[in-house]
């Protein structure tokens, strides 16, 4: 769903996405990555794709192909965080735009996006944005 030009719920939405952008490119060490980089392309690829499963590192790292030490040691070297927390970022990202954008109740966003309970989506919203989802969805309507 495409927002309006020049409304001011557009310009707070593409303001999230920067700010998750930003905080995952402090953390992220790709122009070092060197030979890593096709697997740190995976890894975004294919959480960008499938966020909203219940996957672990472990899983992740089978999927794709990679012995899971490996895999490991590489993600930390060039990510700078755990994988819960990229992950993370990925449903954020995308609970933002669906709060911002559609009409589904809160409770729907947070299974949507793949989280197995409401209190832990509240939680993990809280501290990425400040606000919980509610109140974020009420400000972002002002």
């Amino acid at each position: 769903m495409f927002l309006k030009k020049n409304t001011p719920e557009r310009y707070i939405l593409k303001s999230c996405l920067y700010a998750a952008c930003n905080e995952f490119l402090k953390k992220a060490h790709l122009e070092d990555a060197g030979t890593d980089g096709d697997m740190v392309s995976e890894i975004l690829k294919y959480l960008s794709e499938s966020f909203s499963k219940d996957i672990t590192m472990k899983e992740l790292a089978k999927e794709l192909g990679y012995e899971y030490h490996y895999f490991s040691r590489i993600f930390h070297k060039n990510f700078d965080m755990n994988f819960r927390q990229l992950l993370n970022i990925f449903k954020m990202s995308s609970a933002i735009e669906a709060i911002m954008t559609g009409t589904k109740s809160i409770t729907e966003i947070a299974f949507d996006t793949g989280f197995a309970s409401i209190r832990n989506f509240n939680r993990v919203f809280l501290k990425h944005t400040g606000y919980t989802p509610l109140i974020y969805r009420n400000k972002a309507k002002k």
